[in-house]
């Protein structure tokens, strides 16, 4: 029989602060655990838990990633870095045998102020406006403006609905595969406090977690309180340090009997240096384990969505246009195309220029067709693509990436109607009522641009100036799938299906 859990609502938020540099930031800066989730942990018997639970079933988690950027900017990670990113998160979580796979393709949200959020309640209008059920929902943004690594927040807190509450909040600058952010915010989703918590503010004082594990300690010590106070983990040692330290350089600090603290600086949920964070302890992985282990659980709804049944990827795209070694490839109407592979249901495509590592394009596409009209690849130049295969359980495993050449000619498009075999670039798709869309075309022309629902009915109508690349859609329209209608000055039209989401 499963550890009961409290049936009320945990209130916990959890904010993090940090010093502005990036390379000093801490990963957090909550205070204490509210009641409801310090009484949980308390009254969580751990023994009693793994007598009950020897199964070495994985349970595995959707996560939907969400990538902020600037309509002039781009997201400041590769995808590839954020694979690699989470290959580490799935090995630091391994052992407590939980595992991500991706909901879906990563999404992206265009939005200049959400793209550097100046505090918390706007990031919560984005949370609410994208969250998706039954998934744990992390953004990547940038958090400078409010000096940041990243935030989450408890079960059953935070925006969204009952199947969709909180989310992680990652800084872009904290969220490479050498950080231990990620794991330390996701830990804080399942639940987690920070191991300090309770004891740094004044570490001698008598309701500070103690450095000795003994019960029955002979007066005048005190005895040990780990289960009471602290992050309420007894395998964890007692750490009063709130703000980065280095691995094994415990600075002299001494609890109220006399005896030094020797904080464990693998732990992944303490402040010391990324370089030697890294797991979990046997108690911390009981209580995230306990957080998701049924449909009543803390963060139970997770368990509502069925992971996908996807077959093994086993062979690579092969290039179709342009052809490997191509010349006069048009630089600002360019197109590729590949070959499908069996079991991908969507495509990770890079464009770089053939001496540079600076991809000029790091896109997720979901079809075997990608139009390439924001100018970013020169006249008479050597690139190079590559197009990976990915399904939703396999995203997160890094791949070789093969590279493939070609060359760009001096021959440009004039219109964005020159060639009727081409279409443009709606950016993002799918997107949502009331977001904002990004129209890109190889020239600065006026356009008009209408959407219709399937029945043919106009629901939205909009000119944009030559210089316009954006146009806002009505908050009032329903999920599906609808046409969007560009027209130039001369009556010539490009229609293209567009998604909505929920």
């Amino acid at each position: 029989m499963k550890t009961a859990f409290l049936s009320s609502c945990f209130a916990a938020l959890c904010i993090l602060c940090a010093p502005a540099q990036a390379q000093l930031l801490a990963d957090c800066g909550t205070g204490d655990t509210p009641p409801l989730v310090s009484e949980w942990l308390q009254k969580l018997d751990h023994a009693k838990w793994s007598a009950d639970n020897t199964s070495n079933d994985t349970t595995w988690l959707a996560a939907q990633i969400f990538l902020v950027h600037a309509p002039t900017g781009a997201p400041a990670i590769t995808l590839d870095s954020l694979k690699r990113t989470f290959a580490v998160l799935n090995r630091r979580f391994a052992p407590a045998k939980i595992q991500f796979y991706q909901a879906g393709m990563p999404r992206y949200i265009v939005n200049q102020i959400w793209s550097n959020p100046p505090d918390k309640q706007i990031a919560t209008l984005m949370i609410d406006s994208f969250n998706l059920t039954r998934v744990v929902n992390i953004y990547f943004t940038n958090l400078g403006s409010q000096g940041l690594c990243g935030y989450a927040y408890y079960p059953n807190s935070g925006p969204g609905g009952p199947i969709s509450r909180g989310a992680a909040m990652m800084s872009y600058s904290c969220s490479g595969p050498e950080s231990g952010t990620l794991a330390h915010e996701l830990g804080h989703f399942f639940s987690l406090p920070h191991p300090f918590q309770g004891t740094s503010g004044n570490p001698a004082g008598p309701t500070a977690e103690r450095v000795t594990r003994n019960a029955n300690e002979t007066a005048p010590r005190l005895s040990a309180n780990c289960q009471t106070t602290g992050d309420f983990f007894c395998d964890t040692k007692a750490d009063p340090y709130s703000a980065r330290w280095q691995c094994l350089s415990n600075p002299a600090t001494f609890d109220i009997n006399g005896d030094r603290f020797f904080a464990d600086s693998s732990l992944i949920m303490s402040y010391a240096a990324n370089t030697c964070r890294d797991i979990f302890s046997e108690q911390q992985m009981t209580a995230m384990q306990a957080t998701v282990a049924s449909g009543s659980a803390p963060r139970g709804y997770l368990l509502l969505r069925q992971r996908p049944i996807t077959n093994e990827i086993s062979s690579e795209a092969a290039p179709i246009t342009p052809a490997i070694g191509a010349t006069d490839v048009q630089p600002n109407f360019a197109h590729f195309n590949w070959t499908a592979v069996p079991g991908a249901t969507f495509y990770h495509v890079r464009i770089k220029r053939a001496i540079l590592p600076t991809l000029v394009k790091d896109t997720i596409v979901a079809g075997t067709f990608l139009s390439v009209y924001d100018n970013k690849m020169n006249i008479n130049t050597d690139f190079q693509w590559s197009v990976t295969p990915h399904n939703e359980n396999d995203f997160f495993i890094v791949k070789p990436i093969v590279w493939h050449n070609f060359r760009t000619g001096s021959r440009t498009a004039t219109s964005v109607f020159e060639n009727q075999n081409n279409d443009f670039i709606i950016y993002p798709n799918p997107a949502q009522a009331g977001s904002t869309l990004t129209i890109l075309r190889d020239v600065e022309v006026a356009l008009t641009v209408f959407i219709y629902d399937l029945q043919g009915k106009q629901v939205f109508r909009q000119v944009i100036t030559a210089a316009e690349k954006m146009v806002t859609l009505p908050a009032n329209l329903t999920a599906g799938t609808y046409l969007i209608r560009l027209q130039d000055s001369q009556g010539r039209n490009k229609t293209q299906k567009i998604l909505l989401m929920p």
